[in-house]
């Protein structure tokens, strides 16, 4: 994920966001400690289940 933040910053990148779901709270997690914070939810089976498909966004 730092070398993701890098990349970001080196190429003046002002914003970014990341997909994950409701199942994989690892991710989640990763995701706020760097900043992120969630813009949208969907429900979705897209993965052979009902979860909830979650956009972290994040303004650098």
């Amino acid at each position: 994920m730092t070398l993701y933040m890098d990349f970001l910053a080196e190429r003046g990148y002002t914003a970014s966001y990341l997909w994950t779901t409701s199942e994989l709270p690892a991710a989640a997690a990763l995701y706020r400690r760097y900043g992120f914070v969630v813009t949208e939810e969907i429900p979705s089976s897209s993965f052979g289940k009902p979860v909830i498909e979650q956009k972290y966004s994040l303004k650098l």
